[in-house]
């Protein structure tokens, strides 16, 4: 429930890759700096701009204000956008109301991207070097990271999460045929080691996600095709992929505001 928060201090320079949940972001912080030890913490990696990998960011920021934070032209806008912020600010209180007993303000004034990263490239890291690929489809600002010459890939969840050791979620969002592409992108890569949203280390599981998601596609189309509408369609999706265990990563209103959007993605794929 914490969302996302991976530091990297292999090399000369130091990378936390997103930094989770906004009501334990006090935590966070007080963690980060015990593993720094002392050390400057020079870049925030964003992977996308969902409140579960960057609701602590302003937090994050206050203690660290030199830090370049990293992402996409796409997350550079949503952090402009008053609107994108107020979202993030209810869904962040959301998961703070569900998983803790903190009554603390969510804040996200000075969320904000220094640096915009493309396709192809490099972040420096002083002995090593972080590799940046655009993978849409979860959503349009989603970033995968390689850590080389580690050939450690942190994935976006535009190529899915793994949930439990079995069970791969497919998390389209915004893009089909880029979730596809992403995930062909990121399997043609080769990366020695891959690293799974929400998880953790994993095998190989490109082809499982792609499996999932056209099957996925196949469902809501035959929905579709019984003259289910948008609304009778919606319900089948959350009654067929909603979990009292997924409840424990995600709190239900989020659940169902992103099963909106893969529902009308899938409707026209």
């Amino acid at each position: 429930t914490g969302g996302e928060a991976l530091l990297i201090h292999k090399y000369e320079k130091t990378a936390l890759l997103d930094c989770g949940q906004a009501f334990c972001g006090n935590e966070m912080v007080k963690n980060l700096k015990e593993a720094l030890d002392g050390r400057h913490l020079d870049y925030i990696l964003v992977s996308h701009s969902h409140y579960d990998h960057i609701g602590a960011l302003s937090v994050t920021l206050d203690s660290f204000p030199d830090t370049v934070v990293v992402g996409s032209e796409k997350a550079f806008l949503v952090f402009k956008s008053d609107g994108a912020r107020k979202l993030i600010k209810k869904l962040a209180e959301d998961a703070r109301d569900l998983y803790s007993d903190s009554t603390e303000e969510i804040k996200t004034a000075n969320m904000r991207i220094d640096r915009i990263v493309r396709e192809g490239d490099r972040i420096d890291l002083g002995g090593g070097f972080i590799n940046v690929l655009e993978t849409k489809g979860h959503t349009n600002c989603c970033l995968t990271y390689v850590l080389e010459p580690d050939s450690i890939m942190f994935l976006s969840e535009s190529t899915g999460v793994l949930e439990g050791d079995q069970e791969v979620h497919s998390a389209i969002l915004t893009g089909y045929r880029d979730s596809l592409d992403s995930a062909l992108k990121c399997r043609n890569y080769g990366a020695k080691t891959l690293v799974c949203p929400h998880y953790g280390l994993i095998p190989e599981f490109f082809d499982n996600f792609t499996e999932l998601a056209v099957k996925e596609k196949d469902l809501v189309s035959s929905w579709y095709k019984k003259g289910l509408t948008d609304e009778e369609v919606l319900n089948e999706y959350v009654s067929h992929f909603w979990t009292k265990e997924r409840n424990t990563q995600q709190p239900y209103e989020a659940f169902v505001e992103n099963a909106k959007a893969t529902v009308r993605i899938l409707k026209d794929a």
